[in-house]
């Protein structure tokens, strides 16, 4: 298989459904016969059986799907890339579908051109018509674009919309780390590492994807949940691989520096909210961000996916 297109879900059927119908509308690369699409489903009740089972005889591609019953995002990661067959391994999130039917030769273009190992593309949200217009206008569901074949820092990289080479997961096993299962970052943790071995990555700003933002999500209590957990989970990473009198210098540093930031950014939420709620709410959530990376510090774990 040339292109293995992954996807890890849990219990979205109908997010499942939809995008694997905006899969069959793709154009292949090297036709039908040189991809497949792999999907791995970790809900204990099986909740997408249904419709992987009417798409199997329906989508073009080769469509392999397995059942993983407890609950973990690594290990749902690790066991789609097991069971992938391709060269180049897709991944794209249960709640996301491409843009148009280039999306796969968009990414390998940018490959062929740049030569670089990992390819990201865009992920733009999708709002339920009745989030409301500030939290759209406040873009906090935005992501960081770069120029085409343009390096991605680390700081923005994620696991969906991304087109890697077979050898970013023969470099370690198992690729994503099993402790991160809960909380998130595995793929944070995963890109650092292919990083710090020299894999290079690169930017395909034509390979879009859109992303589902459900009503549920669109308000200031989740985002500011978010933010708590994406600061905890930056501090793991942050730390993870030192260990001794280096682990205590870089905790001390990172203590020194959340609290300052900490202080900083409620001072500047007061002095925003009255002005503009937008703005105001943004350095909220970096107030969050930064009792999220105090937590952590000090042993607090929010576990995000169950």
């Amino acid at each position: 298989m040339l292109i293995s297109i992954c996807i890890c879900t849990h219990k979205r059927p109908q997010q499942l459904d939809f995008l694997l119908g905006r899969i069959a509308q793709l154009d292949f690369p090297g036709g039908p016969a040189e991809c497949e699409v792999v999907v791995v489903d970790n809900d204990p009740g099986f909740s997408s059986q249904p419709v992987l089972a009417s798409w199997a005889s329906q989508l073009p591609i080769r469509l392999r799907y397995e059942n993983l019953p407890r609950p973990n995002i690594s290990l749902a990661r690790n066991r789609v890339v097991a069971m992938a067959g391709g060269e180049f391994l897709l991944l794209i999130d249960d709640d996301q579908y491409p843009d148009g039917p280039n999306w796969v030769h968009q990414l390998l273009q940018t490959h062929r051109d740049t030569q670089a190992q990992v390819i990201f593309g865009p992920i733009l949200p999708v709002f339920d018509e009745r989030s409301p217009d500030w939290i759209r206008q406040g873009r906090f569901f935005d992501q960081p674009s770069y120029e085409p074949g343009e390096p991605v820092p680390l700081e923005a990289v994620r696991g969906g919309n991304v087109l890697l080479h077979r050898s970013c997961f023969q470099a370690f096993s198992p690729p994503f780390d099993e402790s991160y299962g809960k909380t998130g970052a595995e793929d944070t943790l995963f890109f650092q590492e292919l990083y710090r071995r020299g894999f290079r990555s690169a930017w395909c700003a034509e390979a879009v994807v859109h992303e589902t933002v459900p009503f549920d999500r669109a308000n200031t209590r989740w985002l500011t949940r978010r933010s708590y957990r994406i600061g905890q989970t930056w501090i793991r990473t942050s730390l993870h691989g030192s260990s001794g009198v280096q682990w205590g210098m870089n905790w001390c540093l990172l203590l020194l520096r959340s609290g300052g930031l900490l202080v900083l950014s409620l001072l500047l939420t007061a002095l925003s909210y009255p002005f503009s709620v937008i703005r105001g709410f943004y350095w909220w959530r970096k107030v969050a961000a930064q009792v999220g990376k105090l937590s952590s510090l000090f042993g607090r774990s929010y576990h995000e996916y169950r």
